[in-house]
């Protein structure tokens, strides 16, 4: 949304307004089969869905920072993040698990097994569902902070080397809150969804139908939120003898004790003043295209 920076003697400052929307899936192999086969394939087989969470997240990020060289060829920066937090949903996997089985009639019926708990904030405010944008996007409760911290090293006139760790913080949701705890076994989720939609007016009456079907409890509660952990590790050497270049990245995400490793080399050579050959292998974890 904004950004600002300036420099004063060999240091640099920067100071900014950003808007971060994310949304993040963590899925197991059961979950895809469960997506990509028919409920055929998969009829007497329980598909256990433990590790499968979702969140997502709204918030404005308020943040400085600055980068000072410490020595020739070495620098150190950090930002600090003062997050604002608009809305999110975090859910708790404690047992999560669907089988599917003949209903004698020719066709099959999907039963699930749900132990949730479904955090909310942001989506009720002052108890109802009356949506305000001004209240929305003036919610100052909801707080919380992050740093990032890099250094570089240039080793000489060929090699440089950097590292960073980026978002390090948590917030915290004190404003709007709800959540809903399940206590759903062996609940036959085609019937129920079924009888859901006979109704005339189905839509309004959706969420009271769906608590009462995965005999779910709404609590108010506060809870807080560690925020997604990236690592950054790059390397890059410069060839004298013909110009060429060779770069190498690697990249980890730690989110929920999941990690998302990720590693890249490239190089890159100049042909003349107008094209650029360049050859580049990235590797990112459970990708099915790796190589």
């Amino acid at each position: 949304l904004l950004f600002a920076g300036f420099k004063i003697k060999k240091t640099f400052f920067s100071v900014g307004v950003s808007q971060i929307l994310s949304l993040n899936i963590v899925a197991n192999n059961d979950l895809l089969k469960l997506m990509w086969y028919s409920n055929a394939q998969n009829a007497g087989r329980v598909l256990h869905l433990d590790n499968t969470t979702l969140s997502e997240s709204h918030m404005l990020d308020y943040h400085i920072g600055l980068s000072v060289p410490v020595t020739s060829g070495f620098s150190l920066g950090t930002r600090v993040h003062l997050l604002q937090g608009l809305s999110n949903i975090q859910t708790k996997n404690r047992g999560l698990s669907f089988t599917s089985q003949s209903n004698g009639n020719g066709g099959y019926d999907m039963y699930t097994t749900a132990y949730l708990l479904i955090n909310t904030s942001g989506f009720q405010q002052n108890g109802n569902n009356n949506f305000s944008a001004r209240q929305y996007l003036t919610n100052f409760i909801n707080l919380g902070l992050a740093v990032d911290l890099g250094a570089s090293i240039q080793v000489n006139d060929q090699f440089n080397i950097a590292a960073s760790v980026l978002d390090l913080g948590s917030i915290s949701y004190h404003s709007n809150n709800q959540s809903f705890q399940t206590n759903a076994k062996n609940i036959n989720l085609t019937a129920g969804l079924s009888n859901i939609f006979k109704s005339n007016n189905a839509l309004s009456h959706l969420g009271d139908t769906l608590k009462s079907l995965f005999h779910a409890t709404q609590l108010s509660k506060n809870y807080s939120v560690r925020l997604p952990t990236r690592i950054y590790l790059s390397a890059t050497y410069n060839f004298k003898q013909h110009g060429g270049r060779i770069s190498i990245l690697f990249a980890d995400e730690l989110y929920k004790g999941y990690n998302n490793l990720a590693g890249s080399v490239a190089y890159d050579y100049g042909l003349g003043k107008h094209f650029n050959f360049k050859v580049n292998y990235t590797y990112i974890k459970g990708d099915p295209v790796n190589v």
